[in-house]
């Protein structure tokens, strides 16, 4: 029996009201969709949530320098509509077997709409990260307010969408976002299934929902991930004695099989028939086939998915131990918080046992992340109202989150010096840490613990700032990019059918997008071998892009004037541009 304490003389009482939390010092806080806040209160909120949402994820869309990975997309979405194939996908006249094409698709279908020549533009593929990332606040809004509370939700949605992953992956058109979106969706028709009575219409509806997105992201990155978050799923059903023989009536395996291979089967057989009928080769060896994913425990013993989890959901490193405090044994909704806690370690712990680690594998564990910050923040915050008196853990949140924005600002400002940036985001960087500073000084002296919500939500609107600051400068997005891009594209600018280019032991891609392809490429940088290749070229004239120490890899027959060079353009190595003529006569 849970008792509940009121604050004027401590009295104790044996009440129990269901689907509440109640604690020494403080009233019930309800939970489970119920009313800890107002229903109106929470729809505004949702409201300004999914603005913000969209304002965070759409800014600067096509001002934000171009990364190489997102030429990958871009420059295969238009290869494909210019060679009339939209099964298999090429990048610089080659197949491209990385990825499945929905990404590719949809990138060539935004494209199509909305000009009248086919020019694939940096938006176009951003968009869809950026609309996968509003749907990911709105899955972190709508879970968190039925699996928890309403105010566990509105904070589990403002935690989601001003993390750093969020920013970072909202604005690239790599498949991640898109494909930790659809997963997430996933996850909503699993809650949807599992809290619905079995053989109901709902859950029925539920399981299909959840095996129709994991369909669509196995045709955005494969199916390895989905097969993960099942396997999450089962063992949680497994783990809650209730659940047990629940697990067929909820995951419907063969709807699922049904679904799974009705949308995702004809595109690989119609690529394997493809491949065979242009002579390709097999996809055995190809990351399509999974070859990415070997076994391997160094990434476990070095603890590298550990520190993802921090990089993807700063800055709120300092609410992280928040997910503590979540109401894991309530009877009401402590197999709520389970299952996000099931999914979010088992995925983790899973990736960490394969070779090739990559911090966005997690993005689609954000919102759960999220949503179990908010289930803490929520019990603890209750107790801060109730108590009259700022408790430790809250003003320890406080100087950590302040020492946190002191740290970020000391570093925004070395990369300023560095790398060049806005001086509104250096000014907004430095106003947040005194923000955070003086609101936990304020906080420390007692003299704002009325409301919880008041140091929150100043934090909050002094942190905006930073956020749009950080989005619009080129600091945020390491400024090396810009100069990458600038010569990449004057680069491509010059190169066309019978100026083609020639790149040595650097990147290709974002040359093949701003430029004429195919684009050479020699891989190594061996001299000799860039030797070979130069001396059988067919034209007169030729582009190349070299490392710096290139001279004496020229033939003979070959004058070589410098047109442009480039400090620190990969990896601290110059990269110098070349126009090399053949000799007359020659």
């Amino acid at each position: 029996m849970l008792h509940r304490y009121k604050k004027s003389g401590m009295k104790k009482t044996d009440e129990n009201t269901d689907g509440m939390v109640e604690s020494p010092g403080c009233s019930a806080i309800r939970f489970g969709g119920a009313d800890d806040l107002s229903s109106r209160t929470f729809k505004w909120g949702a409201v300004l949530i999914l603005l913000l949402s969209c304002l965070v994820s759409t800014l600067s869309l096509e001002s934000v320098p171009l990364e190489s990975h997102e030429a990958l997309v871009l420059q295969t979405a238009k290869e494909m509509h210019d060679r009339g194939d939209w099964i298999v996908p090429f990048f610089n006249g080659v197949p491209r077997l990385n990825k499945p094409p929905l990404s590719y698709w949809l990138t060539a279908g935004v494209t199509s709409i909305t000009g009248k020549t086919f020019e694939v533009k940096k938006w176009h593929g951003r968009i869809i990260s950026s609309a996968a990332g509003v749907l990911m606040t709105w899955i972190a809004l709508y879970l968190g307010r039925k699996l928890i509370s309403s105010r566990a939700g509105l904070i589990a949605g403002v935690v989601c969408t001003t993390s750093v992953g969020f920013i970072s992956y909202s604005h690239n058109a790599r498949p991640d976002f898109l494909f930790a979106g659809l997963l997430d969706v996933s996850l909503v028709g699993f809650v949807v299934a599992w809290k619905s009575a079995d053989g109901s219409f709902k859950q029925m509806a539920g399981a299909a929902l959840m095996w129709f997105f994991f369909s669509l992201a196995s045709l955005t990155k494969g199916p390895h991930v989905a097969i993960m978050l099942l396997v999450a799923w089962c063992i949680f059903l497994l783990s809650e004695s209730s659940e047990r023989r629940r697990i067929l009536p909820v995951i419907r395996p063969v709807t699922g099989v049904v679904i799974l291979v009705g949308l995702s089967l004809p595109w690989w057989l119609l690529l394997k028939h493809q491949l065979e009928a242009q002579g390709v080769g097999a996809l055995e060896g190809s990351q399509l086939s999974g070859s990415l994913f070997e076994l391997s425990l160094k990434t476990l013993f070095s603890g590298y998915y550990l520190w993802a989890v921090v990089w993807m959901m700063l800055p709120w490193l300092a609410l992280l131990p928040m997910i503590w405090f979540a109401p894991w044994r309530d009877e009401k909704i402590g197999s709520n918080v389970r299952l996000l806690g099931t999914t979010v370690l088992f995925v983790v712990l899973a990736f960490s046992l394969f070779s090739h680690p990559r911090h966005h594998y997690l993005l689609q564990l954000m919102p759960a992340l999220s949503i179990l910050i908010g289930g803490g923040a929520t019990v603890l915050w209750r107790r801060y109202e109730q108590m009259g008196e700022s408790p430790r853990i809250w003003t320890s949140v406080l100087w950590i989150n302040g020492s946190i924005a002191l740290l970020a600002s000391i570093a925004f400002i070395v990369k300023r010096i560095y790398y060049g940036g806005s001086s509104l985001f250096l000014l907004t960087a430095s106003a947040v840490t005194a923000a955070f500073l003086m609101i936990a000084a304020i906080d420390y002296r007692k003299e704002l613990t009325r409301r919880a919500s008041a140091p929150l939500i100043f934090s909050l609107l002094v942190f905006l700032p930073v956020i749009f600051g950080a989005i619009t400068s080129h600091a945020f997005w390491r400024g090396s990019r810009t100069l990458v891009e600038d010569f990449c594209r004057s680069t491509g600018k010059m190169t066309n059918e019978h100026v083609p280019l020639i790149v040595s032991d650097f990147e290709e891609r974002l040359f093949v997008y701003y430029g004429h392809p195919p684009v050479l490429r020699e891989h190594n940088g061996d001299p000799s071998a860039l030797k070979l290749l130069m001396g059988q070229m067919q034209e007169d004239e030729f582009l190349l892009v070299a490392p710096a120490d290139v001279k004496g890899a020229f033939p003979e027959d070959c004058t070589a004037e410098v047109v442009q060079t480039v400090e620190d353009f990969d990896d601290d190595r110059d990269a110098v541009l070349y126009r090399v003529r053949r000799r007359p006569g020659t």
